[in-house]
């Protein structure tokens, strides 16, 4: 009875029809490889976002509340960027098609074996909101503690901080399509909307914290967390080696590299190219 209780605190019934929901939301990346990474993801974090938020309806407290909102505006807000952005934008059109020719037919086993890898992590990532939500289910609080209002008001900064750079981003190719962008937020840092997506995803791993009640609980959420945080240094890395092989001959962008922090502002970190062991992803 006791280990039956640990599994299903470890893994409740829930993480079965999050699973489901991104299964199917993340299988656009069969019409198109790179949307099993941008718009099936947007789509699939939103999806299980609005799929706890039913499953719970009727007992849900303000902390699991806000937090399932912010993952729903935060996947819809950028699964509807990504795809306006391959619409409207030329020269990001330029560059997909540029890339993806590059790159060789990737055999339909494979194209399953990620589809199914990155719904599981799409699930642990979304995990901490399932265990939260399963502890007001069994044991109603007034409220989740320090611990998940800390998560909840770090994931609604890091939500601000990404939409924010992404429309400063978009605004700055607009008027100069050939030019790095160094400015706004990306004066601080040239990774923003990297950090910003760090910063929501360890917000969501906080607030459902107090919620951990079993070794599962703790290793499927922390797996999520971890393995988020190595995609975005993948692609900080791979953002880097791009930029620099674009404009690595101007002199004003080698003088905003070496003074501007890649992901951290106010830290001097200025470069990942070095590191060998973080691949693309």
């Amino acid at each position: 009875m006791e280990m039956q209780t640990a599994l299903s605190i470890g893994f409740p019934p829930i993480l079965g029809w999050m699973a489901f929901t991104a299964l199917i939301l993340s299988a656009v990346g069969f019409f198109k490889f790179i949307y099993f990474i941008s718009i099936g993801y947007g789509l699939s974090v939103a999806g299980i976002a609005l799929l706890l938020f039913f499953h719970g309806r009727g007992q849900l407290p303000l902390i699991p509340a806000m937090l399932l909102v912010l993952l729903a505006v935060y996947g819809l807000r950028l699964a509807g960027y990504l795809l306006i952005r391959e619409v409207r934008s030329a020269s990001y059109r330029k560059t997909l098609e540029r890339e993806t020719k590059q790159e060789k037919p990737i055999p339909l086993p494979i194209r399953v074996l990620i589809w199914l890898s990155v719904s599981l992590l799409y699930v642990a990532q979304t995990a901490p909101a399932a265990y939260l939500l399963e502890q007001f289910t069994r044991s109603p609080q007034p409220d989740a503690g320090t611990l998940s209002i800390l998560g909840v008001v770090m994931a609604a900064t890091g939500l601000l901080l990404e939409g924010l750079a992404d429309w400063q981003k978009s605004a700055a190719k607009k008027r100069n399509p050939d030019r790095w962008v160094d400015t706004g937020l990306f004066a601080w840092v040239r990774c923003p909307n990297y950090l910003g997506e760090v910063l929501l995803w360890l917000g969501v791993y906080l607030c459902g914290m107090p919620a951990y009640a079993s070794g599962w609980a703790w290793m499927v959420s922390t797996a999520g967390f971890l393995l988020i945080v190595y995609v975005m240094l993948s692609g900080a890395r791979r953002l880097e080696r791009g930029q620099d092989n674009r404009y690595g001959d101007q002199p004003a962008y080698l003088a905003y590299t070496a003074a501007t922090p890649i992901l951290l502002p106010l830290v001097p970190w200025y470069s990942m190219k070095k590191w060998s062991f973080i691949r693309d992803v």
